[in-house]
């Protein structure tokens, strides 16, 4: 299985719900990059996918915004 990461941040429903989806679909190794607590990351994250909202969703290095 490729490596899927997800950006997110501790307050966000649509975050929670993402995390819980990609569980159902039997993901079981997944990175989380809390961006409220790594501002750096932030910065990263809208370099990369041009979007500044979370989750952002990578599945290998494609970024994923439908699942």
């Amino acid at each position: 299985m490729q490596i899927v990461k997800i950006y997110t941040t501790g307050t966000c429903p649509y975050c929670i719900q993402a995390k819980r989806l990609l569980q159902q679909r039997g993901v079981t190794e997944l990175t989380e990059i809390r961006i409220d607590l790594l501002p750096d990351e932030r910065q990263k994250m809208t370099e990369i996918t041009g979007r500044t909202s979370v989750p952002q969703i990578f599945i290998g290095a494609t970024p994923r915004w439908r699942l």
